[in-house]
């Protein structure tokens, strides 16, 4: 499952609300289209393709827009995304052992969406949690013996 399962098009709207707010002269001639977020005829459903299209799509493309001032672009993406001082975007944030990271990074600039995210978040860590853990495990039959056991 997409770690944002319901937020894709939420998020892009978000985004493109930004980038009119934030850009200013034909803004609203820029924003950014569904099909970077889709799979063919489906949406993104693997977080390393949406990191590819983050990094090699949205993120340049956005920085061309911002006339590469990062300040805008912080405007656009949020301050956690992008580093206003050092005049680059925070690049870690795209390594697969940071994708909580990321996803809270990029919804950072939407209260409404990232609320959501956290408890969706904490509805998925409780049933993970509540699954069995010993699966494979050796299980009594009818009988009180363990299968593959003989009394």
């Amino acid at each position: 499952m997409l770690w944002w399962t319901g937020y894709p098009w939420a998020w892009l709207e978000s985004l493109n609300q930004r980038i009119c707010a934030n850009i200013g002269r034909d803004a609203r001639n820029l924003q950014i289209g569904h099909s970077y977020l889709m799979d063919g005829s489906k949406p993104i459903t693997s977080f390393a393709k949406l990191v590819r299209v983050l990094r090699e799509d949205l993120f340049p493309l956005l920085e061309e827009y911002c006339y590469e001032d990062y300040t805008s672009l912080a405007g656009v993406l949020g301050k956690t995304l992008v580093d206003v001082s050092a005049q680059r975007f925070r690049e870690e944030l795209l390594d697969p052992d940071q994708k909580d990271n990321l996803i809270r990074a990029l919804l950072a600039p939407c209260p409404e969406l990232s609320a959501s995210f956290s408890v969706v978040k904490v509805e998925q860590e409780q049933t993970d949690s509540s699954e069995p853990e010993d699966i494979g495990a050796e299980t009594p039959d009818a009988g009180g013996q363990a299968e593959g056991q003989q009394a």
